[in-house]
C-alpha cells in the first residue's frame, strides 16, 4: 500500500507546481474523469447546471445522470445564475481560452445565488498562464480539475486533482480514503511534478511541434479552427476520407459531431510527423 507520508509529499509537491496555497483542498484521484462523476453526486439538490460548450461530454452525461437540469451555453458571457457552471479551460476540441480574471468573476457572480463554478484545466499545462491557480486567488467559488496524463504523456497513471476552497474538497479527500492512488502513480507524479526544467522544455517542444502540426495540414488543404498544444482541429469538406485514408494508414485522428471536423494529436517525433506526411501523400 501507498506510503500516507509519499502522499502527503505528492499534494505538497502538486501545491507548488500549480501554485496553490494553504487555504485551498488539494486532493489527488486516479484520473480526473473519476472527480467529474463523483461532484454531482455530493453536492445535494438537483441544479440548473450550464456548461459551455462544444466541449467533451463527460460533464454533461456525469452531471444529467445525477439528476441535474443541464443546459448548453455558447461562452462564459451567457452564463446566467445557474447553480453550476463548467468550463473546460482551454477548451476541448477549439482550444479557446477565458482568462482567469473571467472565470473567477464568473464564479464570484454565481456565489451571490449559492452556486460555484468547475474550471476543468487538463488542458492547462502547456499554458499555466491561464489557470485560475496562476493568481493564488480565494478559490471558495470555484472547483479546479488538473489532469496529469495529458501534458506527461503518462495516461496509464491515472492521476489527476481537485483544487478547491469548498467544503466539498474536505469531503472528497474523506471519500478518497487512505489510498486515493497508487504507489507507483504517486512516485511517478511527485518526480514529474517536482521538476520545472523539464516542464519548461516541453511546453516550448510542444509549440513548436504544433506549429509544425498546423503548417503540415494547411498544406493538404485542412482549414485550422483551433487547437492547443497539445491538439490541433481542422475542418475539410469530405474529412470522413481524410478520417479512412489516415486510419487505412495506421494514424487515427478523432472524427468530431459535426462531419467537417477532425481532431489531431500533436506527433510525438520526427518519424510520426514522415508517416503523417506520407500518409497524406501516398
Amino acid at each position: 500500500m501507498p506510503d500516507p507520508g509519499d502522499l502527503d509529499a505528492l499534494i505538497s509537491v502538486a501545491r507548488d507546481a500549480y501554485g496553490v496555497d494553504e487555504r485551498a483542498h488539494v486532493v489527488p484521484v486516479a484520473g480526473t474523469d473519476l472527480a467529474i462523476n463523483l461532484i454531482p453526486r455530493l453536492v445535494g439538490k438537483p441544479l440548473d447546471v450550464a456548461i459551455v460548450a462544444p466541449t467533451y461530454t463527460a460533464h454533461q452525461v456525469a452531471w444529467g445522470h445525477a439528476g441535474h437540469r443541464v443546459s448548453l451555453v455558447d461562452d462564459v458571457r451567457d452564463i446566467g445564475d445557474s447553480g453550476v457552471a463548467i468550463v473546460v479551460n482551454p477548451n476541448n476540441p477549439d482550444g479557446r481560452v477565458w482568462t482567469a480574471e473571467q472565470l473567477l468573476e464568473t464564479g464570484n457572480r454565481l456565489a451571490r445565488n449559492g452556486g460555484f463554478l468547475i474550471v476543468d484545466e487538463a488542458f492547462c499545462d502547456c499554458v499555466p498562464e491561464m489557470s485560475v491557480l496562476s493568481k493564488r486567488h480565494d478559490l471558495s467559488h470555484v472547483i479546479v480539475l488538473r489532469s496529469f496524463g495529458k501534458f506527461y504523456g503518462l495516461a496509464g497513471v491515472r492521476l489527476g486533482f481537485i483544487v478547491t476552497g469548498r467544503a466539498i474538497g474536505g469531503e472528497l479527500a474523506a471519500l478518497m480514503s487512505e489510498w486515493p492512488v497508487s504507489g507507483p502513480a504517486i512516485a511517478i507524479g511527485r518526480q514529474a511534478l517536482a521538476d520545472r526544467v523539464w516542464a519548461d522544455m516541453q511546453r516550448l517542444r510542444l509549440a513548436e511541434a504544433a506549429v509544425r502540426l498546423n503548417a503540415l495540414l494547411e498544406r493538404e488543404g485542412l482549414t485550422l479552427i483551433g487547437g492547443t498544444s497539445l491538439f490541433s482541429l481542422a475542418a475539410h469538406d469530405n474529412a470522413p476520407a481524410v478520417f479512412e485514408r489516415l486510419a487505412m494508414r495506421g494514424i487515427l485522428v478523432r472524427p468530431m459531431a459535426n462531419p467537417r471536423l477532425l481532431r489531431f494529436g500533436i506527433p510525438g517525433y520526427d518519424r510520426d510527423f514522415a508517416r503523417l506526411q506520407a500518409a497524406f501523400t501516398s
